[in-house]
């Protein structure tokens, strides 16, 4: 996470000291234990950084950001559903949440859609990031039920839409080695002929 300016990290500071207050709020009506108050803190979390995303440039992690050999043949990821969830971001209306990580078929400006694909996928890993707080606090004060909830939210809003972001980058990537070996060696062929 660089920051661009201090303007930036009052930003932050506000969005999150915001968010911490409705989730408070919110929590004194319905309880920690509610699915209403772990459903709120998830679509907050990803708010902070969907507002915070034009001051700080979200990166995700080293370690994170390579995609692995298994996460590249896509078994593990249908095992656990994550086919299943990509079909349904797909479609109406969560496709009309993040137009720009869509690729049509005729698309050639293929290194814009990753840069937006990889820009999600970093969103959601710190929206996740961002309710670890809220996940230490119940599981300190064992707010059990709550807990569920968040973990639930969490995997539904954050986890299953990374890791299918994950999937189709994977894809994207060797779609743009293919290509690039095209490109180079029809250049070559054309050198030559």
């Amino acid at each position: 996470m660089n920051y661009r300016s201090s303007a930036s990290i009052v930003l932050l500071a506000i969005s999150y000291a915001v968010a911490v207050w409705v989730v408070l709020f919110t929590a004194r009506g319905v309880g920690f234990n509610s699915p209403l108050m772990a459903f709120c803190a998830v679509c907050l979390a990803l708010g902070i950084v969907v507002v915070n995303s034009s001051t700080i440039h979200w990166s995700l992690p080293k370690a994170l950001k390579p995609i692995r050999v298994w996460e590249a043949s896509g078994a593990a990821y249908v095992l656990l559903g994550v086919a299943l969830c990509g079909a349904l971001l797909r479609r109406p209306p969560f496709r009309y949440l993040n137009p720009s990580v869509y690729v049509g078929t005729h698309s050639a400006n293929l290194s814009k859609a990753y840069a937006n694909i990889l820009q999600a996928e970093t969103a959601h890993f710190w929206a996740l990031t961002c309710t670890v707080p809220l996940i230490c606090y119940e599981i300190t004060f064992q707010c059990w039920h709550g807990l569920g909830w968040l973990i639930l939210f969490n995997v539904l809003f954050n986890v299953y839409p990374d890791l299918h972001l994950r999937r189709v980058r994977a894809q994207l990537e060797s779609v743009m080695v293919r290509r690039a070996r095209n490109e180079k060696l029809q250049t070559g062929l054309r050198f030559h002929g």
